[in-house]
Order: structure tokens, then C-alpha cells, then sequence
């Protein structure tokens, strides 16, 4: 296994782990408190792999802002994420804002798609979790490591089946979302899904592992690997992105398999 992906894993055991001990004293840790923390261990592991920016101010009136990845390796090709983060409410095991709704009647999940299809990236959500370990019985699509209910302190759902899903009353809830989450590190780390670096890898597995291509009303969406970032992401390697590429980035990372 790559080092990359055993940080990814060890972040989730410490996310799992975090939200464990505020679930005790009846606390409430944030998303972004979460993702910064997560982000700095990260980041401070892979200097040579790992580039951020993070941005002072979102759009007003967002709960949570959008976190970009973009993967490559030694192929130069480059695929992008385009995540939001949320966290579950340890009293109602549900994740309350996962369905939230702009000031001006938008869904944040349709939003982030769109936003993500115009940037040229995948829309994913990632859920910082944590239950009782008898509690739930969790599917594993992870062809690296054995399963393991910390595994998914830090879980990724395909954003198109959330925005598919916004109308169902029960779509909030643990129990109903634990069918459609994988643990983080399975998009860096599972070369059982093929590939011959950190992109190729991460796409193919979020076609066999994430994205249900047979859903209702995901015809026609398909994703390929770019031959270069777009301009925003070449600022961000030269050290001159100043501005985020729209008004609801928080932050945007650069992972490098390899430093390449």
C-alpha cells in the first residue's frame, strides 16, 4: 500500500474516533473542524504529494463549502472531486444538513453537481461518521483491507444519488445511507479496481464502487481523465492562486502519487 493510502485510512480511524469521544460528553464537532484538522495531519505527512489551498470566505448563507481534489500520478493525467462535507448528529444518527436548502430555494446537492460537471469534476459527499459498533451492518467494496466499522469515520456517497434522493424523509438517516458509503480510502488505495496510478485508480473505483450507473435519471453521465488540470489547478502549482475558481470553494487540494 501506498503511504497516501495509509494516512487516508488512519485520518478515518481518528475522525471515528473523534466523534466517538464528542458523542460521550454529548459535544458537536463541525464539518470544517473535521475536514482542517483532517487536511493539516494529511498535508503534513505528504508534503512532497499533498498541495492545498484554503480560502477565507465562502459564499454567505452556505452550510459547508466545497472541497476539490485533484488526483494524478505518473500517467499526467488528472481526475477531480468535488466534495461536501457533513457530519452526523450522534443523538438523531442522521445527517441533518445533507439536504440543505439555500436562502434561495436551492438544493445544495443539486447545486454541487452542477458545479462539479462545470469544473469537469465528480460530485461526491463525505460523512464524518460514528455509531455503535453492533448497531449496523456495513457493506465492504474495499479490495485492500479487511473491514472495519472506523473505517468509515471518513465515508464518501456519490453526489448524484444524494441529489436523487433529497425527497425521501428517511434519506438523512444512518441506517438508510450505510448501503451507499465506502471509506475514503478506498479511492487512493484499491488497485483491486485497476489502474496504473492514483487517477486511473480513483476513477475506476468510483465507477465500480460509488457511482450507480443503472440509477434513475444518470444516463449519460460519464467521467475520463484529463491530459492537464484546469488553469486554476496550474496557479495552485505555481504557488499564484489567489482567488477560489468560484465563490462556494473552501478549499482545493492537489494529490501527486509519487510526488510526480
Amino acid at each position: 500500500m501506498t503511504a497516501l493510502c495509509e494516512t487516508f485510512r488512519r485520518q478515518a480511524f481518528w475522525t471515528w474516533d473523534q466523534l466517538g469521544r464528542a458523542r460521550r460528553i454529548n459535544a458537536h464537532l463541525g464539518e470544517e473542524s473535521l475536514t482542517d484538522f483532517n487536511l493539516l495531519e494529511i498535508r503534513s505527512r505528504h508534503s512532497q504529494e499533498v498541495i492545498t489551498k484554503t480560502f477565507t470566505k465562502a459564499e454567505e448563507g452556505v452550510i459547508g463549502a466545497d472541497w476539490e481534489w485533484w488526483l494524478t500520478g505518473r500517467s499526467l493525467q488528472w481526475v477531480g472531486f468535488r466534495l461536501q462535507a457533513k457530519v452526523i448528529n450522534h443523538v438523531s444518527e442522521r445527517f441533518e444538513h445533507l439536504h440543505y436548502t439555500t436562502q434561495a430555494g436551492r438544493h445544495q446537492s443539486e447545486m454541487l453537481c452542477e458545479r462539479s460537471r462545470t469544473n469537469g469534476c465528480i460530485p461526491l459527499y463525505c460523512l464524518y461518521t460514528h455509531w455503535s459498533p453492533a448497531s449496523l451492518r456495513t457493506p465492504w467494496r474495499c479490495g485492500s483491507y479487511a473491514a472495519t466499522p472506523e473505517s468509515y469515520g471518513c465515508s464518501l456517497v456519490d453526489g448524484f444519488y444524494v441529489d436523487r434522493v433529497r425527497a425521501d424523509p428517511n434519506s438523512r438517516r444512518l441506517d438508510s445511507l450505510i448501503e451507499h458509503m465506502t471509506p475514503w480510502h478506498c479511492l487512493v488505495c484499491c488497485a483491486a479496481a485497476g489502474g496504473e496510478d492514483l487517477a486511473s485508480r480513483a476513477l475506476n473505483f468510483w465507477r465500480a464502487g460509488i457511482f450507480d450507473a443503472d440509477a434513475p435519471g444518470v444516463s449519460g453521465i460519464s467521467f475520463a481523465p484529463l491530459p492537464e488540470p484546469p488553469f486554476y489547478i496550474r496557479q495552485l502549482l505555481q504557488n499564484e492562486l489567489v482567488e477560489p475558481p468560484d465563490p462556494f470553494v473552501r478549499t482545493v487540494t492537489v494529490l501527486r502519487e509519487g510526488g510526480s
